[in-house]
């Protein structure tokens, strides 16, 4: 890394725990999932799992022992490896497997992992995530679960890091026979079996680990089918019966949607497995063709309105359905690479505005997020660490795209581009560097100062400028340059002169220039093409 990589917050404290959860160690990278095979029995009333994983897996280098992840919590019952069991060895949230042989790279294998407990009940899901356990207006059990910030592991045993994504799932879920259980892909049956139903759901495509989800509850179904030229699939709906009416005027915003996005990412990342929306007691998550959505049947996010157009379109359909596309289809390797998930959802967002209501409205979007930047902490944090991102993943990573975007000056092929990143590294996991290297070469351009600056920066580009009386003669001299900002930074900033507008190529140098104007009275930056903050010395 290049200097200013370095200025990230390594004086946070990263516990054993968190190296469990997080790093990378031979008793991981030796083997790769293939498929979970996860049959639960969720008990609404006393809240408690109870169940198995068979997970399946490659060898990719010789080993005897490999590390899988189940929240201390959950006691382990078994755990078998053709037959015999294994010993294992426990560490915070990791345990370690001991097998009775040798296995050759190469080899596929299965583990069988048998467990039961107390499931984690949420404090504030999503972020801080767990299981959420409700009721409808009919009385019964509404329960929802939503783990991206605190792993799947805090409920079911599997390998708990992000570059390894199971290549397909089976999900079996035992619930009272008077509830459904809605999870993602395709629904392939029920079995009832007196006061039980046990709902099956395959996978068939890649799927992050906090992605596999499941909601519980006594649900109403519609849907319809989606249809182009290039892609058809299922779109449907999971709904309690007191909102089906609602459900069904809010939902009208998905096809139009689902159109947008198609124009601008490419076709739907996950057609064979369909489209879900599903209603969840909580505000929303992206899970992989089962979007959870709790928004109140109303436009904006929770009711609240952060920029004119937000009153049109119903923000979490809007952002979970993007993060199909980033964060689903194209995956962080790591929690440090979470930018690459939100900032590009974020500025989905925005595109998908300009795309159904107009650029202006896109243009007050953008504004919007300059107003809710901290510039904190920078957005790439120690790789492996499990450290909490900044918010400022959505916002600033937005700015940062909305920045490049202006940069490249070429709407048609940023759009390219973002459609070359969806087809590169579709149903990929992927780092910051893998992102930016790609864009770099993408664009044919050293986008490396810029991205330093704001990946790995806590402050903006900060323009810091002078105006005086000339004394060589008339008008004033101008004079500007950057400060805080990474060696070889450089980036073109407009300003309005009494409605005169320059462009100044602007560098971390100070460049002067003189305004032939007897009287300056209004001198304004624009700020819709970039962001950064203005201090007057």
């Amino acid at each position: 890394m290049i200097f200013g990589f370095f200025q990230l917050l390594f004086s946070q404290v990263v516990s054993e725990r968190d190296k469990l959860f997080a790093g990378i160690r031979p008793e991981r990278t030796c083997f790769d999932v293939t498929h979970y095979l996860l049959k639960v029995k969720i008990d609404p009333e006393e809240k408690t799992i109870q169940g198995s994983n068979t997970i399946s897996f490659n060898i990719t280098e010789p080993c005897s022992r490999i590390q899988l992840d189940l929240y201390e919590q959950l006691q382990i019952d078994a755990v078998t490896f053709e037959g015999t069991d294994c010993i294992i060895e426990r560490k915070y949230d990791a345990f370690f497997v001991s097998l009775p042989r040798k296995l050759s790279e190469g080899e596929q294998a299965k583990i069988i992992v048998t467990y039961h407990g107390a499931l984690i009940a949420a404090k504030n899901p999503p972020w801080d995530g767990g299981f959420v356990f409700t009721k409808s207006e009919n009385g019964k059990p509404f329960i929802g679960v939503a783990c991206e910030e605190i792993g799947a592991s805090s409920w079911w045993p599997t390998k708990e890091l992000f570059a390894d994504k199971c290549d397909s799932a089976d999900l079996y879920f035992e619930v009272p026979s008077d509830l459904q259980a809605i999870s993602n892909g395709q629904f392939k049956g029920v079995e009832k079996n007196g006061a039980a139903s046990v709902y099956h759901w395959k996978v068939t495509f890649p799927i992050n680990n906090y992605n596999i989800s499941v909601t519980i509850g006594d649900f109403s179904h519609f849907g319809k089918k989606y249809r182009s030229k290039k892609v058809s699939y299922n779109l449907d709906y999971y709904i309690l019966p007191e909102n089906l009416k609602k459900a069904k005027q809010q939902f009208k915003q998905v096809v139009p949607m689902l159109k947008s996005y198609q124009r601008l990412f490419g076709p739907y990342p996950f057609s064979r497995d369909g489209y879900k929306l599903v209603e969840a007691p909580y505000l929303g998550m992206e899970h992989q063709s089962a979007v959870a959505y709790g928004n109140g049947y109303q436009n904006g996010y929770s009711g609240k309105f952060f920029a004119p157009v937000s009153q049109k379109f119903d923000f979490i359909i809007i952002h979970e359905t993007g993060h199909e596309y980033w964060g689903n289809n194209v995956c962080m390797s790591d929690r440090s690479d979470m930018w690459i998930h939100e900032a590009f959802c974020t500025y989905s967002e925005l595109l998908y505005v300009e795309d159904v209501f107009g650029k202006k409205y896109a243009d007050d979007y953008a504004f919007y997020w300059t107003q809710v930047v901290r510039n904190m902490e920078p957005m790439v944090n120690e790789r492996f660490s499990n450290q909490e991102p900044s918010t400022d993943i959505y916002y600033k990573g937005a700015l940062l795209l909305h920045t490049i975007r202006n940069l490249v000056a070429d709407d048609a092929k940023f759009i390219a581009c973002l459609k070359a990143i969806q087809e590169h590294f579709a149903l990929k996991t992927v780092s910051t560097k893998d992102i930016t290297d790609f864009m770099i070469n993408y664009f044919n351009r050293d986008l490396s100062a810029i991205f330093d600056q704001y990946l790995y920066n806590a402050n903006p580009p900060i323009l810091n400028f002078t105006l005086t009386p000339n004394k060589q003669g008339e008008g004033y001299v101008f004079r500007y340059k950057w400060d805080g900002t990474v060696e070889k930074f450089n980036l073109p900033v407009t300003v309005d002169v009494d409605g005169a507008k320059r462009t100044f190529n602007v560098s971390d140098d100070w460049q002067e220039t003189v305004i032939n104007k007897p009287v300056v009275r209004n001198l304004e930056f624009d700020h819709s093409k970039s962001y950064y903050i203005v201090k007057y010395e």
